[in-house]
């Protein structure tokens, strides 16, 4: 089976970046397979839930077993994905050099620290504004 050549180009920058090993990037090509095969239908699954979730909070009546159950849905696949993904990240981890280690968070588009992520209370770019104070303002 054939990589699409995005997929390909993605490594071959990757390989170039961190001067990986022909077997680190057979890893990382495994990986890359891992995602597609078992990460993207969880996280597109999630995704579905998502609007469901928001289609029962906007319906007239609110049907709350409905949403208690696609809540606990929603949570088993972020723990699944969680864990996938940490577990991938662990797996990167076991195949890199103390010298490519430092590029680590390069790698996935810059790990961000607990709680840095933007949000209500911590707006960032593309985030949302925080909600209005007292009085509407």
């Amino acid at each position: 089976m054939s990589v699409p050549v995005d997929r390909e180009q993605a490594l071959a920058r990757l390989q170039e970046r961190f001067l990986l090993t022909d077997e680190q990037l057979d890893t990382m090509r495994a990986l890359q397979g891992y995602r597609r095969q078992h990460v993207r239908p969880v996280h597109d699954g999630l995704q579905r839930m998502q609007f469901e979730m928001l289609g029962l909070l906007q319906a007239p009546a609110l049907d709350r077993p409905a949403v208690d159950s696609l809540l606990r849905e929603m949570v088993a696949a972020l723990d699944s994905l969680e864990r996938m993904s940490l577990g991938m990240l662990l797996r990167v981890r076991a195949i890199l050099t103390p010298e490519q280690l430092v590029e680590l968070p390069h790698l996935f588009g810059g790990l961000q620290q607990p709680g840095s992520r933007p949000g209500p209370e911590r707006p960032g770019p593309g985030g949302p504004p925080p909600p209005p104070g007292p009085g509407g303002r």
